[in-house]
């Protein structure tokens, strides 16, 4: 659902300018290498091979990934219930949806 109301956030905010498509076209290339590492660790341990890092996919995630992520977690049934993970994921999200609204208020000051 979070995903939905940002992806309609982004939209909305595109067609009344306030950001250009460079953020969605940004939003939407990390969320996708996001899901895919989401997947591509969700394959690796199903198989017992060499993962992708932790820290990898939470820094994808600060970056702007998270609405992959929080789409890969679903989809793929993968990295639920790891408290530890779940905690700093949301710490992530936060951390971006923050510098994300610093970035607006610079871009329109």
């Amino acid at each position: 659902m979070s995903v939905v109301l940002f992806a309609i956030a982004l939209i909305i905010m595109a067609i009344f300018n306030k950001i250009t498509g460079v953020e969605i076209v940004f939003y939407t290339a990390l969320s996708i290498l996001t899901f895919v590492a989401f997947g591509v660790d969700k394959y690796k341990a199903k198989y017992n091979k060499l993962r992708v890092p932790e820290s990898t996919l939470h820094i994808y995630s600060l970056l702007g990934g998270w609405p992959g992520a929080l789409v890969g977690q679903r989809l793929f049934r993968h990295k639920t219930l790891k408290q530890p993970f779940k905690k700093r994921l949301h710490i992530s999200i936060f951390l971006n949806l923050m510098c994300f609204a610093g970035y607006l208020i610079f871009l329109h000051v």
